[in-house]
């Protein structure tokens, strides 16, 4: 079974990001995915940032997008909205679009938008877009290698 990631708008922005990402949804280890929502929200932030992009050009984008993933659109998840707690009221599409999907982590450059104690009722992690696939911090053993015998930090000088 596929590790399922739910990807925000501000990981899709930076084009060579969004290729990585989306890249990765087809490979089979990651089931990628997004809402109508996020993907009309990026239509909007690549409009305010290239102003004289053709509005075709952001249709045809975010078609491709789309069509990148298979069954890579969430619906259905505005009821869980309401009853959702984050900092940015906003976000909370992104939360209740990763519990319908079941989602495992949330792709967002915004952590602080998700914390821990907000997504743990969901099992769901937020993680930045370079270090989405990453284990957690707190599982990762604390582990000190032992310095070989005779190791300098340095190497002495020789004469």
């Amino acid at each position: 079974m596929p590790f399922i990631t739910l990807y925000d708008t501000d990981v899709l922005f930076p084009s060579g990001q969004r290729d990585l990402l989306i890249r990765i949804g087809p490979s089979g280890l990651v089931q990628a995915k997004w809402t109508e929502k996020i993907i009309n929200d990026l239509g909007r932030v690549l409009g305010r940032a290239y102003p004289d992009m053709p509005a075709a050009r952001v249709e045809r984008l975010k078609a491709l997008i789309n069509d990148s993933v298979p069954d890579c659109l969430v619906s259905d998840y505005e009821p869980l909205i309401n009853g959702l707690k984050l900092p940015d009221p906003d976000d909370r599409h992104v939360l209740a679009a990763a519990i319908k999907a079941g989602a495992q982590v949330i792709v967002t450059n915004n952590l602080r938008h998700f914390p821990a104690d907000d997504l743990r009722p969901w099992n769901i992690e937020a993680k930045a877009a370079d270090r989405p696939f990453a284990p957690p911090r707190r599982q990762r053993p604390l582990r000190r290698t032992p310095k070989p015998h005779g190791w300098h930090r340095c190497p002495p000088w020789s004469a």
